[in-house]
């Protein structure tokens, strides 16, 4: 057993939270650039960001890794799996009021999608290659679920399609919704596991609950039930429902929220590993208060992992911009700041 203060290498279990448009996958493409091998799990369609920012010239990344040797395009190194769940026009007759009502709604035509991440996490094959199960991949791996509040969406319909109602508007109970965020909650418990070896990032949308009435209810439940009430609801993980959201991040030691600050031509998007705008963070080794957007993962991921990063690194990719909370922005009074990733402004990507 490592001592206290070994500096034994460990894996890095990551929860990150964002708003939609904050910035949530771009963030990865500094892993990339840091010599990591990425494999994600896309529920939400942001690969197309990735590959931009990577190969676009008017990025830094590309002429960074083509400096230190990094191909990536090189089999293994970049390997995602689109996770689609397609929707078709289906008929439903349902018993309302004592006699039975046929309806149109739009319907999942197949609960495969949970069963098929579950297939990939026991071996990962992409174009016909293997690469194992994410049990063999080592801490030179980041396994990215992008994003874990659509896949719970996914665990939901599997239940459905198991108890042949696929596509049912009515949740008896919460039965369904329970039973997916049961599902989450396992997966949560498997992969911070210390038996899976590689990094994990579990990359979520955030959701405001209240839980001064000892259950968590969104804020509009409390205010038709108190009107004049004033709340400050917390920011927690969006997972189906909201019971499951405010208990998941127990299961992460590391916690951490991407987050805009200011508006227009002054917007910078941020990773902090502080609590900020009611939502909190967690973090296990000592860190900056924030990051900037376009290489904080990677400082993060090798500070969590005793690792120094090279030593260009953060100049060839901040540019000026090299830390702090100015809010500078990629464009100035002068036109485009050729030293600053301009897509972590207030323009370019805002996945």
């Amino acid at each position: 057993m490592p001592g206290l203060y070994s500096t034994e290498t460990e894996s890095a279990k990551i929860l990150l939270l964002g708003d939609s448009g904050q910035g949530k996958t771009g963030a990865k493409a500094a892993l990339v650039a840091a010599g990591y091998k990425l494999r994600m799990i896309d529920t939400d369609r942001g690969f197309k960001i990735l590959r931009s920012l990577l190969t676009d010239p008017h990025y830094p990344y590309a002429a960074y890794m083509k400096k230190h040797g990094i191909d990536p395009g090189e089999p293994g190194r970049i390997s995602y799996i689109p996770i689609d769940v397609p929707m078709e026009i289906t008929q439903v007759t349902t018993r309302r009021e004592n006699k039975n009502v046929t309806y149109d709604i739009l319907a999942p035509t197949s609960a495969a999608a949970w069963s098929k991440v579950l297939g990939h996490l026991r071996e990962w094959k992409d174009d016909g290659v293997s690469y194992g199960s994410i049990t063999d991949w080592g801490n030179d791996v980041v396994l990215d679920f992008d994003t874990l509040s659509t896949l719970a969406e996914l665990a939901k319909y599997w239940n459905q399609g198991l108890n042949n109602r696929l596509g049912a508007l009515e949740d008896d109970h919460g039965r369904d919704t329970g039973a997916g965020q049961e599902l989450v909650k396992r997966l949560a418990i498997k992969i911070t596991s210390p038996l899976v070896k590689c990094n994990v990032i579990a990359t979520t949308h955030i959701t405001r609950i209240d839980l001064e009435r000892g259950a968590p209810l969104s804020p509009e439940q409390v205010l038709r039930q108190s009107p004049t009430k004033i709340i400050e609801p917390r920011g927690f993980p969006t997972i189906i429902g909201r019971a499951l959201s405010p208990i998941l991040p127990k299961y992460w030691n590391d916690s951490f929220i991407v987050h805009r600050r200011g508006s227009s031509a002054t917007a910078e998007r941020r990773i902090y590993t502080r609590p900020i705008d009611n939502t909190d963070a967690k973090n296990s080794v000592w860190l900056e208060e924030s990051y900037p957007l376009s290489t904080g993962l990677a400082e993060i991921l090798y500070a969590l992992q005793y690792k120094t990063l090279p030593e260009d690194f953060l100049s060839s990719l901040r540019g000026k911009d090299n830390g702090g909370d100015s809010g500078s922005s990629a464009t100035g009074a002068g036109g485009p700041n050729p030293n600053r990733p301009s897509g972590f402004g207030s323009g370019g990507f805002a996945r």
